[in-house]
Order: structure tokens, then C-alpha cells, then sequence
């Protein structure tokens, strides 16, 4: 399927359709160059090429080409060809994500084995190197897992805003896109028979089933006021979930301090557990929020798609 455009509004339509989806022009495809012409021309303006239609039977309707606005499958296909950068920023802010998590992790991993090599390095040489020595190294390596830390945490948090935005972005794009067209969701489950627009034809209701984005686009295209609720909801379990990690770091940070302290100076180690409990609350906050509202916003979406697919055909 290819895109070219209306005659009379210049907007763009399919080359299969029989008609403008924007300005309702009934439309003839020249055969010799693919442009559009208003249906009574005799002539195609472009190349010359004179236009046969074909001609409709006594007592039968000529099949009407397929509308390109007409199923979920084809608005998709429309979309992502008028938008074709959409997709691609998508995915690679989706696995810059992934990568920035891997990092992080190899960061971590990292720093663990640093810092059980080098105390057990200090351990089995205590004997020979005296206490200055010792406080120096001990605080080089302090210095340098503080700064893995919060690098590494860094890095998760940029991690799951990333993920936040790539699962936004597409439906945010949709729903735009469907706004400018003045596009509703009855025009992608509008049977293709012809049939009184408020039937729906099983087969499109599945179709449109069947893609979550297109879902969520169509219902915050529809819906602006639940569409901000929910991008403020995913903003504030972004600031939860930030939280959550600068204290994790602080309290890993601390009791980092208080082993190396006790390996050197005291030979006693000290659990630092404040710091980690309000962590461990901002976490539980953050995933109780996080499932309850995405539930909440399941079921809205779940109960407008209900009230459209309903009177299924």
C-alpha cells in the first residue's frame, strides 16, 4: 500500500482507496503514473493518460476498494509511514535504557570484587605495612567505590526513565496524530460493509485488540484529561523510584565507610541502618503506586474499549 495524495485537499490517502478520508473527493488512480484524480476526470492531469473506469453492472454495486483508514491494522501502517522516525527514537531511547542498566551493573559487580580483593590483599600483608600506609590506601579505595555508586545508581535511575518515556512516546505520538487528523475510534472500528458506523465488525474489534499502543493512544486522544493524569503518575513514581535509589547509595556509602573503618581502625563493623529503611520505604511506596494506578488506568482503558466493542456485529 502507498500513500499519495487527494486532488482536491492534497491530504494524504491510500491507493487503494475509492475516496478522500479528509474531504470525502471520490477519487480515480491513473494507471501509468499512480496519481490521483477527481473521479470524473476523463484525463489524468500529470502524464495525459486517459482514465477507464470500469463500469458497474445493471443491479450490482461496484466493490469499493478498501478504505486505508479502516482498520487498526492500517492506521498503524499509515502512522508509522508518516511518522517513520517515531519508531526508531522509540527504540533506541528504549535501549539506551538496557544499556545504561547493563552498565551499572557491570559498575557494581565491579566494585564488589574491588573492594574483597583489595581487603583481602590488606588482610594477608597487615603485618608489613604500617597504619599510614594502610588509612591511605584504604581511603583511595573508599573515594573511588563511593563515585561506582553513584554512577551506578545514576544509571538505573536514567534507565527507568528511559523506560518510562519509550513506553509513553509511541502512544503520546498516536494520539496526537489521531488528534490532528480528527480521527475517533469508531473510524478505526468502522465496518468495512458500510454498515451503520455504530456496528462494530468483530473482526476489526479484534484487530484493534489486538495493539495495546493503539489502545492507549485512541483512549488518551479521546480522553486528554485521564492521558495527563497518567503521564503525572508515571512522573511521580520516576520521583519515588529517584528516592529510593539516592538513599540506597547513601546507605550503601555508609556502611561501605563503616566496614572499611572496622578493617582498619576499629576491627568492629557497624550495620548503618537508617539511611537503607527509608530506602526500603520509598521502594515499597514506589511499587505499591506503581501496580495500583496501573491498574486503575488497565481498567479505564479496558472499560472504554468495552463500551465502544459492545454492539459487536
Amino acid at each position: 500500500m502507498a500513500l499519495i495524495k487527494c486532488p482536491e485537499c492534497g491530504g494524504e490517502i491510500s491507493d487503494k482507496a475509492d475516496h478522500c478520508v479528509h474531504c470525502g473527493c471520490h477519487i480515480i488512480v491513473c494507471p501509468e503514473c499512480g496519481q490521483a484524480a477527481i473521479a470524473d476526470s476523463e484525463v489524468c492531469t500529470n502524464c495525459g493518460m486517459k482514465l477507464v473506469r470500469t463500469p458497474q453492472t445493471d443491479g450490482q454495486e461496484q466493490p469499493q476498494s478498501e478504505n486505508a483508514f479502516q482498520t487498526a491494522d492500517n492506521f498503524q501502517k499509515i502512522w508509522e509511514s508518516e511518522n517513520s522516525g517515531g519508531k526508531m527514537i522509540a527504540k533506541v531511547i528504549y535501549y539506551s535504557g538496557r544499556v545504561m542498566e547493563v552498565i551499572g551493573t557491570i559498575l557494581a559487580l565491579v566494585g564488589m570484587f574491588s573492594l574483597f580483593s583489595r581487603v583481602a590483599n590488606f588482610n594477608s600483608n597487615s603485618d608489613s605495612l604500617d597504619m599510614l600506609l594502610a588509612l591511605g590506601e584504604i581511603n583511595g579505595l573508599r573515594q573511588k567505590l563511593h563515585l561506582m555508586i553513584i554512577c551506578a545508581f545514576t544509571l538505573f535511575a536514567l534507565s527507568y526513565l528511559c523506560g518510562l518515556v519509550a513506553e509513553c512516546f509511541l502512544p503520546y505520538q498516536y494520539a496526537l496524530w489521531f488528534t490532528r487528523k480528527h480521527i475517533s475510534a469508531k473510524d478505526v472500528l468502522k465496518n468495512q460493509k458500510g454498515l451503520d458506523a455504530e456496528v462494530i465488525s468483530k473482526k476489526d474489534a479484534k484487530s484493534f485488540r489486538r495493539h495495546k499502543t493503539m489502545q492507549r493512544s485512541l483512549f488518551w486522544a479521546e480522553n486528554e484529561r485521564e492521558r495527563t493524569a497518567e503521564l503525572v503518575w508515571r512522573a511521580i513514581t520516576f520521583l519515588l523510584i529517584v528516592l529510593a535509589f539516592v538513599f540506597s547509595a547513601i546507605a550503601l556509602q555508609e556502611n561501605l565507610d563503616a566496614y572499611l573503618s572496622s578493617v582498619v581502625i576499629t576491627g568492629e563493623f557497624e550495620f548503618q541502618y537508617v539511611n537503607l529503611i527509608i530506602a526500603a520505604v520509598f521502594f515499597v511506596v514506589w511499587i505499591i503506586s506503581y501496580f495500583v494506578c496501573f491498574d486503575v488506568f488497565n481498567k479505564k482503558t479496558e472499560k472504554w474499549i468495552s463500551s465502544l466493542t459492545e454492539k459487536q456485529s
